[in-house]
């Protein structure tokens, strides 16, 4: 007996994304990855419940490079500061 064929449901990212173009995607993608991070040092802050002054005079960075990677607004850092502040 044959097993009926399903059509894959696609999810709504899968749907979003399917109709962008490669640009759109690669733009989408890193606009993601910058939220992420901020996200990852918000968690960090919150569970250490830290300010940004005390992190980065733990880090051994400026507040205001602090300030921009938890905001999102600084998309352009080393990866060594990053893993400073974390």
């Amino acid at each position: 007996m044959n097993k009926p064929v399903r059509k894959k449901i696609k999810s709504t990212y899968e749907e979003f994304m399917e109709e962008k173009t490669s640009e759109q995607k690669e733009k989408y993608e890193e606009g993601y990855r910058d939220f992420l991070l901020s996200e990852m040092i918000l968690a960090a802050m919150e569970e250490d419940n830290i300010s940004v002054r005390a992190l980065a005079k733990l880090a051994g960075v400026s507040p205001t490079t602090v300030q921009d990677m938890k905001s999102g607004s600084k998309v352009s850092f080393n990866t060594k500061s990053f893993f400073k502040i974390l």
